[in-house]
């Protein structure tokens, strides 16, 4: 569906919630996100890659927009996402300026270390009156820690005057005036070290930049989002410090405490205050180069980077200290900036086959294939051994799907570095998606022995295991799908304060049964909740499901309470034992390939659901179609169509034979609009959840579709089904080389690609099934 958020309030709460955005396309499925924001920030959140429409609130009143699915406000969003303290989307950053935003400024900004300050909120605002400083002239005890101090006045409008004619003995740089928008504010924070500031839209945008902000708090009336008591910030993790009032309105306390800080910050350092000592001293690069690598070990690599920065200011041409500062801005996602350094330091060295090598990795996160590989290749032809540009190039073109060559760069990757873990890792990956289960093994055996440790490789290998059979070892290594110690966590656990069950005695429990990943893997495992009850003793199950699954599962009569993900009330049953995922299920069960619980149908539409779309179904032999999927999931380019004239043979088996599409969201344009000889009934467009979409499968004679949630809702309702299945890649629930699921068997018909990309000769198998079934 497509969503339109709308701004309101403050720019501070614009800025703190725009952090969900991203998150309506990864977790909600969301297809397009328009944004109306207020114009002073429309620059700012331009950068912001999910938003398809970005419109500020000029713009918004003049423009017509149609085919919005539904709007709401920003600040709804923490509602539409169930959000706990646990459960606060606070990686940081997910605001960056832009690189030439930030070289507006950059020569305006002095040497040293520099500290931004705001001490007045907006007049409007409520609650200004206790949460702005009644002069600057309260901050006086900050000028007297450091000399190599700067303070940069990020004042607009109030306090604009006294910043401009500041006292005597506080000297400041005042740049307020001449900011523009919050494009501009960005772009100095982010060179900035530090931020002082009261309770204003610009501590969040420190925050969401990911820059150190020490925030002042008045004692009444203090803001919701600041909680109470807490020295830090939840929705600013690491970054944000609180500095609380004690007494109504004594803020000479408060600046006493932030006074004590700075100087600390100062005299021991610890980053980004350590730059300021090293700037003093006029280091060597080298020297500065340990205490940088010292701080990245450590994990600080906020810090490495600003020691780096601070030491680039006194060494600007040293390739080291470049190459060390865009590694850790690309750590930190900070992609411009790490390309700045990396630029730089190829300009001085061309013939560094390392930079080229982290050029090609910076190219290749911004989706810039064509420069990617351009510097990869020149990094190989500068040094044919460099392992990891052999590795980096293998991942880069198994992406654009060049298969065989991606396995060679990881081959030659591993015969100049035998323990590279990362080759062994990724060439595992590729021979898994081949096919080459053995080979894979053996690569998966040898990266854990080298790292025994890696959450991934465990993860990884769960896929291999599952896929060949090995569900006994296969099951146990799912389980690291939500480890703490995993990159890219497939599911976070929910924020339930309950024990997860790990396969405690159930007899009179009740037990809380939670959703994870798609909707076909909520549809296929379902299946084992009557089993909770029947073979574990469980007295009442409680599940929590997508909504627009709600009312399928609802029919379900082992389930004693259902609840979708968004509401929020009592289950009205006895407070659960346990909680668990339905994907761990298989586990608790010990599920082999002989006892998968595999007896059809356990699902059903109630007559009254088909009933309201009987009519609307033709006479004759009716098969449902779906030749599209999310395009989200990272395998849709493999398993999808890429358009339904592929399957127009089916058209031409017979003339009684109707073709009606399911499709819904992606392939929709498509299917109200098919070729002239592939006649069509589009009802995608009118289904609302999977209730509707059971009611109509359970009146069709077939259902021919690509790996999506519909295969799995045919065989769950006992509705025959045949599966389009590409050659690389497949789901591990598919298994290998098998005609048939043992999943839903005797029901699900698998038609596999005997060659990577080639779907017509699957579709021609599928022809000629279709006009045996017609003859029969």
């Amino acid at each position: 569906k497509s969503l339109l958020i709308c701004f309101e309030q403050g720019f501070g709460d614009a800025i703190q919630c725009v952090r969900f955005l991203p998150l309506l396309k990864t977790q909600k499925g969301v297809r397009d996100i328009i944004l109306v924001c207020q114009a002073p920030l429309k620059k700012l959140f331009s950068s912001i890659t999910c938003i398809d429409h970005l419109l500020d609130e000029n713009e918004f009143r003049k423009a017509e927009i149609h085919g919005i699915d539904y709007w709401m406000f920003i600040m709804s969003l923490p509602l539409c996402f169930n959000v706990t303290s646990a459960t606060l989307p606070n990686q940081l950053p997910y605001l960056s300026p832009s690189q030439a935003a930030q070289n507006k400024w950059k020569d305006r900004l002095p040497q040293g270390f520099k500290v931004g300050l705001v001490w007045k909120g907006s007049t409007i605002h409520a609650s200004d009156k206790q949460r702005s400083l009644a002069s600057i002239k309260l901050l006086k005890p900050l000028w007297k820690i450091a000399e190599n101090i700067n303070f940069i006045s990020l004042q607009k409008d109030a306090g604009e005057e006294e910043a401009q004619n500041p006292p005597a003995d506080q000297p400041l740089i005042h740049l307020g005036s001449d900011i523009q928008d919050f494009s501009d504010t960005a772009a100095i924070v982010s060179q900035l070290d530090l931020v002082i500031c009261v309770d204003t839209a610009v501590a969040h945008l420190a925050g969401s930049l990911n820059i150190p902000c020490w925030v002042l708090l008045p004692n009444y009336h203090t803001d919701w989002r600041w909680m109470t008591d807490k020295e830090d910030s939840a929705w600013y993790p690491k970054v944000m410090k609180l500095f609380r009032q004690t007494a109504n309105s004594n803020w000479d306390e408060v600046i006493n405490k932030v006074s004590e800080s700075l100087t600390e910050l100062i005299n021991n350092p610890t980053p980004p205050s350590q730059a300021i000592k090293h700037t003093a001293e006029t280091t060597t690069p080298n020297e500065f180069n340990t205490h940088i690598i010292q701080l990245y070990k450590q994990g600080d690599i906020r810090g490495a980077l600003q020691l780096s920065k601070q030491a680039l200011k006194l060494f600007p041409d040293n390739v080291n200290l470049l190459e060390n500062a865009g590694g850790f801005a690309g750590m930190l996602n900070e992609v411009e900036l790490a390309k700045k350094y990396t630029l730089k330091s190829l300009a001085i060295n061309p013939n560094n086959a390392n930079t080229h090598n982290n050029l090609g990795l910076l190219y290749k996160e911004q989706k810039y294939l064509d420069k990617a590989q351009q510097h990869l290749e020149k990094a190989l032809l500068l040094n044919p051994n460099h392992s990891e540009a052999h590795n980096n190039m293998g991942l880069l073109l198994q992406n654009q799907q060049y298969f065989d060559k991606a396995q060679q760069h990881f081959e030659k990757a591993l015969k100049i570095e035998p323990n590279h873990i990362n080759a062994h890792s990724e060439l595992a990956n590729l021979l898994t998606a081949k096919k080459q289960f053995s080979a894979a093994h053996a690569h998966y055996k040898i990266a854990l022995e080298l790292n025994p440790n890696d959450v991934d490789i465990k993860w990884n290998m769960s896929l291999l295991q599952l896929i060949t059979g090995d569900f006994k070892q296969g099951w146990k290594n799912y389980e690291y799908r939500y480890h703490e110690g995993k990159k890219n966590k497939v599911i976070m656990k929910p924020n339930i304060s309950l024990p997860q069950y790990q396969g405690e005695d159930l007899r009179g429990k009740n037990i809380l049964i939670y959703f994870e990943q798609d909707s076909g893997d909520e549809i296929q495992f379902i299946r084992y909740l009557p089993l909770l009850k029947t073979q574990k003793g469980v007295r009442g199950i409680v599940l929590v499901c997508k909504p627009w699954l709600k009312k399928l599962f609802s029919s379900m009569d082992c389930i004693d309470y259902i609840f979708d993900e968004n509401e929020v009330r009592e289950t009205g049953v006895q407070k659960p034992s346990y909680w668990v995922f339905m994907m761990s299920l298989p586990l608790h069960f010990d599920t082999t390939l002989k006892t998968i619980p595999n007896q059809l149908p356990y699902l059903s539409s109630p007559k009254t659901e088909q009933e309201k779309w009987r009519d609307k179904l033709p006479q004759g032999f009716n098969i449902g179609l779906v030749w599209k999927n999310e395009p989200m999931r990272g395998s849709d380019a493999s398993r999808s169509l890429p358009s339904i004239k592929i399957l127009k043979p089916l058209w031409q088996v017979a003339e009684n034979v109707n073709f009606i599409s399911l499709q819904k969201g992606v392939g929709e344009e498509e299917a109200q609009n098919p070729p002239t000889d592939q006649p069509l009934t589009h009802l995608g467009n009118e289904v609302q959840d999977f209730a509707d979409s059971a009611a109509i499968i359970s009146q069709l004679d077939l259902v021919i579709c690509v790996d999506t949630a519909i295969a799995h809702l045919a065989g769950s309702l006992n509705i025959p089904c045949w599966i389009l299945l590409s050659d690389y890649n497949s789901d591990w629930r598919w298994m290998t080389d098998k005609e048939n699921s043992i999943w839903y068997p005797e029901v699900t018909r698998l038609f596999r690609q005997a060659t990577n990309g080639d779907w017509d000769e699957v579709v021609a198998k599928i022809s000629v099934a279709l006009t045996l079934i017609l003859i029969k």
